[in-house]
């Protein structure tokens, strides 16, 4: 026997619903714009990538105290958290991007020190294998439902 659902929980499960189409919706309208920003960030970094170390390098004050490590976003860390939510293309595009940044070939020793110091010191290669764990999680679980 079926009951009808109550409309408090009717209301509840309607506007989730509608919440997360919208949150789609967004998302779709926001990939292009993602792919145009990564295109010109990549030719940037395949003209002068230390144009972009420097950015990471220097702090961007926004009020008026420094803000610390924890809570400044990085052009590093934004690409890393964009490798869980990109797509394929866009995945693309930020790896190039982070070979062309973390490449020690096209750094000079200085640039290569600090940089990549800066990089591996603030977490990059955890959040990197944070990332392909979680993936790998992932794919296990959707295996182990399909099986």
């Amino acid at each position: 026997l079926r009951l009808p659902i109550q409309v408090p929980a009717r209301t509840l499960v309607h506007g989730s619903a509608q919440a997360r189409r919208r949150a789609a919706r967004l998302a779709n309208a926001l990939a292009p714009m993602r792919v145009r920003c990564l295109d010109v960030l990549l030719c940037l970094a395949h003209h002068d990538p230390s144009l972009l170390r420097r950015y990471d390098l220097t702090p961007i004050v926004v009020s008026t105290r420094e803000p610390d490590d924890a809570e400044r976003q990085t052009l590093l860390r934004t690409l890393v958290g964009l490798l869980s939510v990109a797509r394929e293309g866009e995945s693309r595009q930020i790896s190039e991007l982070l070979r062309g940044l973390l490449d020690p070939l096209a750094m000079d020793s200085a640039e290569e020190r600090i940089y990549l110091g800066y990089a591996y010191d603030r977490g990059l290669t955890h959040s990197l294998l944070d990332h392909l764990v979680a993936t790998v999680n992932e794919l296990d679980r959707v295996t182990e439902t399909t099986a």
